[in-house]
């Protein structure tokens, strides 16, 4: 094959090449595979002088590649530029000889000069005995496109208006900006290795308007400086293979659906709102949703058992949304709904109570918690997302809360939350803790049992409370450094109270997320050893959400030591969360602490039965009961008619640093009763 010529009604000339080309096969490889090519024309005489870039010169294509093909092809050209208005022009070809066909672009580049980008499309013509003709099949390739090595569109071939989906297409617009927005950044890079050298045969998919794939090659085709001033120039094909054999019906699916639940992803999700309109969008409120207790339901069903209940949570939600909503899976068992006007799925998930899923045989109950929030008008689908999140937040924090309408409120409080952090930050960074603790008796024996340790701060830090410390360190990761600390300062304090208190326990909270380290009992037991305490001096008091919420192996391996130990082992503010009393069961406890939201008032007959009912549930998991909250001398004396003689609340004594039970000792009305407890 020789080299490729320009025609003119005189006599055939060699075209000049512009600069040698290093690997001739593998830009051969790309021309054919591309089949886009360019050449620099000018006017001269009856014909035209053409330039062809050294890519096409060097790597030996020689096309049209036959005499006749070669007169008719540029002799065609001089004619369009002769009669031609200062205007691009699109042309078509067929060639007889090669059974190929063209589209010619014509894009004027100066007054005398014109860049000439053709295409050529195998077997896409009919009949015909012209040299070429204005009619032409539709191609394979779905679209075509040259950019300057900017990504300024010089040239378009008639399909690409019908890909991009409107002709709003201009030479020298950015190709990013003509293209559907989320296939802008995968573009951007392609072009970036076009430039390079590479040669890019890559899918690429859209969700815009609806999803779907394409195969994008691209590579480097020229070096025509008269086009922008760039010496490159990169094309682009992109074929559609939506619903093609190369699909298989799974390819657009696998970038915008969830391939567990079938819900559509957090990427179709950023599409949708890149495309949303504030002022017309069918979309009213965004509702934020989770699984409770999710991890503890992967530790005690395994993985399975998780993916079954996020499937149910998937169909469930998407039985109760309506048809316009969109229900997303954001991530492990987060969901979200963009809902419109008259949605009822707020008011599903704050009623929906227990979902039962069949797993084996068990039956796995699952809850829903959710932030929500109306759109106001022009406001943007992430925002409301972000006001929907903090409104979850606010419901992961409250003990009885299941969905929260966002509130400026909520906001106020997240910015209180992160002052709140900072402060906790630079106490614990300087060392600044503080212990507080609060008596725990034994109103029967009129005694005081122990004191339970209860973090607190100083410094900046003074004033948070135990609960604000630990989620603030939570988020922070201090939580292991803040048990170490606490540790030893609790059991140094502690030491010097079992002196004013006549011995007695010293109780210590383990956080869940301490306790999910593993690290814990061996941080207790060298803290104690360190403080002179022996580990029957400890109670371990481990929350609810501590015994639901770690990994049971960690847990059940951690608590095992802890009583080999010695160690004393209580659940704390049992009634509070959500305990799974099989889980306890399975636990070494000593103790059980009834939350302060068990006790009723002094005259709720009905309610003291209920405790009445729960404390002869318990005695059957620890041996020990003891009651917080107590506040009055009647509900003392109730506890104790049911027999729960360890008592700690308000009306024995507040929590209180060290150097205050150093000098007073807690006060322990007379409670007892006739009646004889159970």
């Amino acid at each position: 094959m020789g080299s490729l010529h320009r025609r003119s009604a005189d006599a055939d000339q060699a075209l000049p090449s512009e600069a040698k080309v290093e690997d001739s096969m593998v830009l051969e490889r790309a021309l054919r595979a591309t089949g886009i090519f360019v050449a620099e024309v000018r006017p001269r005489g009856s014909g035209v002088e053409a330039t062809v870039p050294s890519l096409a010169a060097e790597a030996g294509f020689d096309w049209p590649g036959r005499s006749y093909d070669a007169i008719m092809f540029w002799s065609a050209i001089a004619t369009r530029i002769s009669w031609s208005a200062p205007t691009d022009i699109d042309t078509h070809f067929q060639v007889l000889l090669s059974r190929q066909a063209l589209s010619v672009r014509l894009v004027r580049a100066a007054s005398d000069r014109w860049v000439a980008v053709w295409q050529v499309y195998e077997n896409e013509f009919t009949g015909g005995s012209s040299g070429y003709s204005g009619t032409l099949s539709t191609p394979h390739r779905l679209a075509s496109v040259l950019t300057d090595g900017a990504g300024r569109i010089a040239w378009w071939n008639e399909q690409f208006p019908l890909f991009v989906g409107h002709s709003k297409t201009q030479r020298g617009s950015r190709i990013q900006a003509a293209l559907p927005s989320d296939m802008g950044p995968s573009i951007a890079e392609l072009l970036k290795a076009a430039l390079d050298g590479e040669i890019i045969d890559q899918l690429v998919a859209t969700v815009q308007p609806e999803p779907r794939w394409f195969r994008v090659h691209a590579n480097r085709v020229a070096g025509v400086d008269s086009v922008h001033g760039d010496a490159d120039l990169v094309v682009f094909h992109f074929e559609e293979i939506t619903g093609s054999d190369i699909d298989r019906g799974g390819l657009v699916d696998e970038i915008v659906r969830d391939p567990l639940t079938g819900l559509y992803n957090r990427r179709a999700l950023l599409d949708i709102a890149d495309l949303d309109d504030p002022m017309g969008s069918p979309f009213t409120s965004v509702l934020l949703a989770d699984v409770r207790r999710f991890k503890s339901i992967n530790d005690l069903w395994g993985q399975e058992g998780g993916d079954q209940c996020l499937i149910a949570v998937a169909r469930w939600l998407r039985s109760v949304a309506l048809p316009s909503e969109v229900v997303v899976r954001l991530s492990s068992n987060e969901f979200l709904a963009l809902c419109v006007a008259g949605s009822s799925v707020p008011h599903a998930v704050q009623t929906m109570g227990e979902l039962e899923v069949p797993f084996g045989d068990d039956r796995i109950a699952i809850t829903l918690q959710a932030g929500w929030d109306e759109r106001a008008p022009g406001q943007g689908l992430m925002a409301v997302a972000e006001h929907a999140e903090r409104a979850l937040v606010a419901v992961k924090r409250s003990s009885w809360r299941t969905v929260m309408r966002w509130t400026p409120e909520i906001s106020r409080i997240a910015s209180e939350r992160v002052e709140e952090e900072e402060r906790v930050r630079l106490a614990v960074g300087a060392g600044e803790i503080d212990v507080h603790f609060q008596p725990l008796v034994d109103v029967d024996r009129r005694v005081v049992h122990g004191a339970e340790a209860l973090v607190r701060l100083g410094g900046a830090g003074a004033g948070l409370d135990a609960e604000r410390i630990i989620d603030a360190t939570h988020e922070l990761g201090l939580t292991a450094k803040l048990s170490r600390m606490f540790c030893r300062q609790a059991f140094a304090d502690g030491r010097l109270l079992r002196k004013v208190f006549d011995g007695g326990c010293i109780g210590i909270n383990i956080s869940r997320e301490f306790m999910g380290t593993g690290l814990a009992i061996g941080t207790v037991a060298d803290a104690a050893a360190e403080a002179g305490l022996s580990p029957a001096d400890i109670v371990l008091e481990l929350t609810e959400e501590v015994a639901v919420g770690v990994s049971s192996a960690v847990l059940m391996a951690e608590l095992r030591r802890g009583a080999e130990l010695g160690l004393s082992i209580a659940i704390d503010d049992f009634g509070r969360g959500e305990t799974a009393l099989s889980m306890l069961r399975s636990l070494p406890l000593t103790a059980i602490k009834l939350d302060r939201s068990l006790l009723p008032s002094d005259g709720d007959s009905e309610g003291w039965e209920f405790v009445a009912g729960t404390a002869s549930l318990l005695r059957t998991l620890a041996p020990q009961l003891v009651a917080e909250g107590v506040e009055t001398v009647t509900q003392s004396r109730r506890l104790l008619d049911l027999g729960i003689m360890l008592q700690q609340g308000h009306l024995f004594g507040r929590a209180m640093p060290t150097g205050y039970w150093l000098e007073h000792r807690p006060v322990i009305p007379v409670a007892s009763s006739g009646q004889r407890r159970l």
